[in-house]
């Protein structure tokens, strides 16, 4: 939509002031936030549009309760396994989940969640490196003596 809006802004077909139809794509925006966005493009700050409407997206799941997370694991759930975990998840958030999942088949096994600058990892290679990190590390009480 962000496109659009820059195009039609370029080629000179802009709202007049007082015109109450609105050329912007049907069914998509309101007249209001179609006007912000115009408003944003006039004075220059088009580069900055994504990350408006991307903490404007932020803020409005907030105030809706609803929580997006993103899903990472090994292989790719079924639909059963995603409906349970958006259950699971909105239970103890008292939140609307909106699951994003993806397949990286470097975490091994388990998942990793994030959201709301988050991160709960139950991966089995962050369990692994965590494993490897405490068998490296000396903790032994005492200086080390070489045995000649």
């Amino acid at each position: 939509m962000c496109d659009a809006v820059l195009r039609r802004e370029r080629a000179g077909q802009t709202l007049r002031s007082g015109e109450r139809k609105r050329r912007g794509p049907p069914g998509r925006t309101t007249d209001t936030l179609f006007k912000f966005i115009l408003l944003i493009v006039r004075n220059g700050r088009s580069a900055g549009l994504r990350e408006i409407l991307e903490m404007f997206r932020v803020l409005h799941d907030e105030k809706i309760g609803l929580v997006t997370v993103e899903v990472t694991t090994a292989v790719a759930l079924s639909d059963e396994l995603q409906s349970e975990l958006k259950e699971t998840l909105a239970k103890k958030l008292d939140k609307t989940i909106e699951l994003r999942p993806t397949v990286d088949e470097e975490i091994l096994g388990g998942m990793v969640a994030r959201f709301s600058g988050m991160v709960a990892d139950s991966s089995l290679k962050t369990a692994l490196d965590q494993m490897e990190d405490r068998m490296l590390s000396l903790k032994l009480g005492s200086e080390l003596v070489h045995e000649d």
